[in-house]
């Protein structure tokens, strides 16, 4: 390719090499991502081994039966005189439906109910011990103290704890979770008690330590609730009296499970991290979310056993090794997926009417970022190139490009990335694409309460893709979307389509703590755009505003889609493209 080219300045490099991950904004020990909004229900831990299928969607309910590369149908040297599958119907595109934009904080029995319906806290919460808990919560307000942007006082922690507790011994999951059988005398007595306590009198930690321990015996002697669900709930009432990004996020201590399986439903998601810095994952490889049934799948992993042996979109899970899913909710079939590398899994799928058995085993599975890649025709007739980057991971920049060369080689005048439902990641990841793009000019800047939170990200790179450009967010877009969409708006490098972003605006730096095995999540900065725009609670307004359509379309009727090409190949597109304007 030659400095002629119109889309790529390069000279003599002919291939997509991976580029170094950019420094800018990392501590010691720590991990900073700015992940915030999944709208799609992430299992990352499912694959499909290449085991037997018995499936009976179709007359003969005990044929064997696998897809091949292609996604037909073969059963030994014979496809079968009718496809089981005939009479459903598929999506034909692998976007997920548009969610509506996510309520700020969740309610604090909703926030519980969340909580210990996850079998991994309860695990964590039930199992950890009464010194542990103690010992944890002591680093975490060690850390709170050092390192959180704007930590609150001990008087707030506590009071958020004793909230928690209050609301916690009414709440059905957190009594299942802690085999807690007190009558509601006794559940109002001790409710009456905590209101007595003045946690606007904790000045400290010991203050805050006391309090705990007077708790725990109160909890004891009224409830005969064991202490460490207090210590448990005091920990977690202080993470959560900082912010709605901050949290603990408990690690799965079952042996040789390999990576976590979180299931983060839509309104909890900007709150925690599901899965958006793994690279891979064991397990079943597809997305679900909750079904009255079981759960359903979103969409099987590009790439993974899954989508490999025939599960598709819309297919709905029942049972788990003959377990019932119906009332478990998503964390709960989660826990019944997931397993050790290597194990059996039985799925009990529903298909429309039809019922299949799935014999499956769990496999690792390599999670891609660019999920979709794809040319698409303009009305002019020229070509568009399509992407879709679901999250901001450590692999993302060396997919782009791969995916950015495949798209030119095929005769690609401009570009429209969908960043919709994109809930961010790595904010490396994140200023190393926007460089990819443009030629000179502030990415982002971020502002903490330390000297090493504050960094402002520039254009360094000298060859950069002059393709004309729109970019699709939606109020699932967040974080390290919001830092990209900015950074092409701002600096006047491509034209901004669909509705206004999620409006996170912080960053969160990931600390492993000892005590247990797990991560404190912590707020550190804020993050501006280039010209200053604070992100948070505000987003990215789109230069071209298109109403919600919560069908699910081709891409060649898909409203932003649609939308978003007549933007790439207008005259502004081409304008940006050649000339980078500056910041507005």
């Amino acid at each position: 390719m030659n400095a002629t080219t119109p889309l790529r300045q390069y000279k003599g490099r002919t291939a997509p090499t991976a580029r170094p991950k950019a420094k800018v904004g990392f501590t010691a020990g720590s991990l900073i991502e700015l992940a915030a909004l999944g709208l799609a229900l992430l299992v990352p831990a499912v694959a499909l081994g290449q085991e037997r299928t018995v499936l009976d969607f179709g007359p003969d309910p005990s044929a064997t039966a696998r897809y091949d590369s292609n996604g037909g149908y073969s059963r030994g040297d014979q496809a079968p005189a009718r496809s089981p599958y005939e009479n459903y119907q598929t999506e034909p595109t692998s976007r997920t439906a548009p969610q509506p934009t996510p309520k700020p904080q969740p309610a604090t029995a909703d926030r519980l109910s969340y909580r210990y319906d996850d079998p991994k806290v309860v695990r964590f919460a039930t199992g950890t011990g009464w010194t542990r808990l103690v010992n944890l919560y002591v680093e975490s307000s060690q850390l709170i103290d050092a390192r959180h942007r704007e930590p609150n006082s001990y008087a707030d922690r506590v009071a958020m704890a004793l909230a928690n507790l209050s609301e916690a011994v009414g709440n059905e999951s957190f009594r299942q979770a802690h085999r807690m059988t007190a009558d509601a005398g006794r559940v109002q007595s001790f409710r009456s008690r905590l209101a007595g306590m003045n946690a606007r009198s904790v000045r400290d930690r010991p203050d805050a330590l006391e309090v705990m321990r007077q708790t725990a015996s109160l909890a004891q002697s009224e409830l005969g609730l064991s202490a460490d669900a207090v210590a448990a709930e005091f920990l977690f009432g202080a993470v959560e009296s900082l912010d709605k990004f901050s949290g603990f996020l408990p690690s799965d201590t079952r042996t040789g499970y390999g990576v976590d399986a979180t299931v983060i439903p839509a309104q909890y998601a900007a709150e925690q991290t599901a899965g958006a810095l793994d690279t891979s994952v064991v397990g079943l490889g597809v997305e679900l979310k909750e079904h009255e049934r079981g759960v359903v799948i979103v969409k099987p992993l590009a790439g993974g056993p899954a989508a490999n042996a025939g599960l598709q979109r819309g297919d709905v899970i029942t049972k788990v090794d003959g377990q019932d899913l119906a009332g478990k909710g998503l964390n709960g079939a989660a826990d019944l997926i997931v397993g050790r590398e290597g194990t059996a899994v039985q799925l009990r799928v529903m298909r429309g009417e039809r019922f299949g058995t799935f014999n499956l085993r769990r496999a690792r599975v390599e999670l891609k970022t660019v999920s979709v890649v794809q040319l698409m025709t303009a009305p002019d007739g020229s070509k568009v190139g399509y992407l879709k980057l679901d999250r901001f991971a450590a692999t993302s920049q060396t997919e782009l490009d791969a995916a950015l060369w495949q798209l030119y080689q095929g005769g690609m005048k401009s570009l429209v990335m969908d960043l919709r439902g994109n809930p961010g990641g790595l904010l490396d990841q994140a200023i190393s694409i926007s460089d990819t793009f443009l030629p000179s000019g502030t990415i982002v800047s971020t502002r903490g309460r330390l000297a090493e939170d504050n960094m402002s990200a520039t254009a360094k790179q000298t060859r950069t893709w002059k393709v004309p450009m729109a970019v699709i967010v939606d109020e699932g877009s967040a974080s390290a979307s919001e830092i990209f969409a900015a950074a092409i708006q701002d600096n006047r490098r491509g034209v901004i389509v669909g509705r206004n972003s999620y409006g996170k605006g912080t960053v969160q730096t990931h600390f492993p703590v000892r005590t247990v095995a797990g991560d404190l999540k912590l707020t550190t900065a804020m993050f501006y755009s280039p010209n200053d725009r604070q992100m948070a609670d505000q987003g990215v307004a789109p230069d071209v505003r298109v109403s919600e359509d919560r069908e699910i379309l081709p891409l060649d009727r898909d409203a932003d889609v649609v939308a978003a090409i007549k933007a790439a190949t207008s005259q502004t597109a081409a304008t940006m493209a050649q000339a980078p304007g500056s910041v507005r």
